[in-house]
């Protein structure tokens, strides 16, 4: 299944940003030239997430993996075109995939461990999979024995890990006996395009459920390219994967990265503040990604930034929220590290602020480059392939005056072309020169009109240690509870993850609600965790608009208001 139009693949192509290598000619590279060198490493504590041991693999042994790991999907029919949904921590057994399913020309959908019934019937429905892969537990949650529950499963459960019951069949490395020409032989059969999708991945926004976000081979490789070039990534540096697989930064940066300079990824997940810096005095890495919050925490421990353990990196990125100025002055000066803010989305190429485009770091937590913009130029390698422009979203005209907000829109060779099976959402999302709209809003800074300042959203969105959470979705999960009129969440400010979500309800006459009681109630709605509210807030009534919309703006300032009124002092 090819994405993009023939036009404009022609001219990403003409342009050198495309070209016909897929993602296994990558892989198979690399293993040519460090076979036996160090190729990826498991998260320390993955004994405590799903029952085995660590495990560190060199390029030759992990394309021995992958090969096994393909057959076994091809003996059980999976192959071109079909679509593996797959719920993985970062562990080794997740890269294995993904690259098994690039060798046979399947199509990798990842999604979050946490997601539960809710959100899993809702995929299925859309992405119709051949197969969903998963660890046995992870963290004792019992994934392969949950997913038999959920409507629309598909009949193929696969299970990689040691603990296997009645509820999946084991995946191989795993199958040591397979024949390695099966694979061989099957795709000398058949044609691989650098135009076919890769993954499938999976976005919230404004609407209740998440998006289908597709991408091709060609799209990620043009992101992977990105990612080196922007982090001086050299051949063998060695990467700290702190990100889910399941987003654009985790796969741009720690797979697409990982792959284009050969060295060695080492995975982390769920952020563990004491494994990561173990994971940094041990793996010794050269680059890795935070949120700004978690920098923020570290920059403020003076003991810790004087004691080497950043020692080896030359560079941090970040984004998602604003920095502090002071966060990257402290790491400028402490430990000699450039921290790059970095605004991104799953649906396309991202915005990035480097120290030699932006090197006051009073304006580089803020402002990103105009990129694309006449008559600007940059140092930043994005500048050549990444088209921005701010829009009136009420008139779909391009603002060029500073300091008037408008809409983020962004065009190249890594932006998506559509969402999956939602043709009216995808309407929407691109303008009529084929800029993706982000939903984001900017101004052009008055103080230097060569750069953007990033407002906030149009889109309401929470944004909860990094990861998209749609109040909408959430808010209809509570429209269900028997002792509410109404219900909506909002984020409000948390200093370690920049937002916790809040609801606001109108309780039925008489009844008594607690944040307890909502949470187990939620619990039982097969919702993931990190969308379970974590504050509530009783009102007398929402603000709506005149469409009788839910007008959020407003609620968090009514939030805002009720909030400081009860850290006040007596």
């Amino acid at each position: 299944m090819d994405m993009t139009e023939t036009v404009r693949a022609k001219m990403f192509r003409e342009r050198g940003w495309w070209g016909e290598d897929r993602i296994e000619d990558f892989f198979a590279l690399r293993v040519a030239e460090a076979g036996d060198q160090e190729a990826i490493v498991d998260p320390g504590n993955r004994l405590q997430l799903t029952g085995e041991l660590p495990r560190r693999l060199t390029w030759n042994q992990l394309v021995s993996e992958v090969e096994a790991v393909a057959a076994v999907l091809l003996s059980r029919g999976v192959g071109q075109g079909d679509v593996i949904v797959a719920q993985l921590p970062n562990i080794v057994e997740g890269t294995i995939v993904f690259l098994a399913a690039a060798r046979i020309g399947a199509i990798i959908s990842p999604v979050p461990v946490q997601y539960r019934r809710h959100e899993l019937e809702h995929i299925f429905a859309l992405a119709k999979p051949k197969a969903y892969v998963c660890t046995k537990v992870f963290r004792d949650f019992d994934l392969a024995a949950m997913v038999r529950q959920v409507s629309g499963a598909p009949e193929l459960v696969l299970v990689v890990g040691e603990h296997v019951n009645s509820t999946g069949e084991a995946l191989a490395p795993l199958n040591r006996t397979c024949d390695p020409t099966t694979v061989e032989i099957w795709r000398s059969e058949r044609v691989f395009s650098a135009d076919a999708l890769f993954t499938l991945g999976w976005t919230s926004g404004t609407e209740s459920m998440p998006k289908g976000v597709p991408r091709t081979h060609n799209q990620w490789l043009a992101i992977g390219r990105a990612t080196v070039e922007l982090t001086a990534l050299k051949e063998g540096d060695i990467l700290l994967n702190t990100f889910p697989m399941t987003n654009i930064s985790s796969i741009g940066s720690g797979f697409m990265g990982w792959l284009m300079c050969g060295g060695v990824t080492v995975l982390h997940h769920p952020f563990d503040p004491a494994l990561f810096l173990a994971q940094l005095r041990d793996e010794k890495p050269v680059w890795t990604a935070l949120p700004p919050a978690l920098l923020n925490r570290f920059a403020l421990d003076g003991e810790l930034m004087r004691s080497g353990v950043f020692a080896t990196l030359r560079s941090i990125g970040s984004g998602s929220a604003p920095l502090p100025p002071t966060m990257i002055e402290a790491f400028r000066t402490q430990c000699g590290i450039e921290v790059v803010n970095v605004f991104g989305c799953n649906e396309g190429m991202g915005l990035a602020a480097l120290p030699e485009d932006i090197p006051d770091p009073k304006l580089r937590g803020t402002l990103f480059p105009r990129f694309g913009a006449a008559g600007i130029s940059w140092k930043s390698p994005l500048a050549a392939y990444t088209f921005t422009k701010l829009v009136d979203p009420a008139t779909g005209e391009e603002v060029l005056e500073p300091g008037v907000a408008g809409e983020l829109a962004i065009a190249g060779p890594g932006v998506f072309d559509g969402y999956w099976g939602a043709p009216h959402l995808t309407a929407k999302a691109f303008d009529s020169e084929g800029y993706y709209l982000t939903g984001d809003r900017f101004e052009i800074a008055p103080e230097d009109p060569r750069c953007y300042r990033i407002l906030g959203r149009y889109k309401d969105l929470i944004i909860r240690g990094g990861v998209n959470i749609s109040p909408e979705e959430v808010d209809n999960i509570f429209a269900g509870h028997g002792e509410l009129i109404e219900a909506a969440c909002i984020g409000i400010p948390d200093p370690i993850l920049g937002e916790r979500v809040c609801l606001c309800v109108v309780p039925q006459p008489g009844a008594v609600v607690t944040l307890e009681g909502l949470v187990l109630w939620a619990s039982t709605q097969g919702i993931a965790a990190y969308k379970i509210p974590e504050r509530l807030l009783v009102v007398e009534s929402l603000p709506r608009n005149a469409m009788n919309k839910v007008v959020r703006r407003e609620l968090r300032d009514i939030a805002a208001r009720l909030l400081a009124a009860q850290t006040e002092p007596a």
